[in-house]
């Protein structure tokens, strides 16, 4: 079993965003299953909600989601509240497996994951 690549949810618990990380959490695995070594939902404080991605060991990690910076969670604007969620899979899921074969990558057009 590999250890990688690895995807650490960091969640303001005083903000009650666990579920929300639980719910990110089970699509991942539902999304990638056995292509990802791990999935870990780390407790953090002061309003963080980060995704972030590990490809190896002692690589940088790579940020896929960052609520400060993108201005809220995937999938807050869109009329169908999925499509940013999409988007931040659609990115992982190149990183992860360098393919386009994917269920999202083959059936949505990036157009299509854009707020308009």
């Amino acid at each position: 079993m590999n250890a990688y690549p690895r995807v650490a949810i960091h969640f303001c618990t005083g903000c009650k965003w666990n579920l929300r990380a639980a719910w990110y959490l089970q699509e991942l695995l539902s999304t990638f299953g056995n292509q990802l070594g791990e999935v870990a939902l780390l407790p953090a404080s002061s309003g963080t909600f980060v995704i972030e991605l590990v490809t190896e060991e002692g690589a940088k990690p790579i940020l896929l989601w960052d609520r400060k910076t993108n201005g809220g969670f995937p999938g807050e604007w869109c009329q169908y509240g999925d499509r940013m969620a999409r988007e931040t899979l659609v990115n992982m899921y190149h990183v992860v497996c360098c393919s386009s074969s994917w269920y999202y990558a083959t059936t949505v057009q990036p157009s299509q994951l854009k707020c308009h």
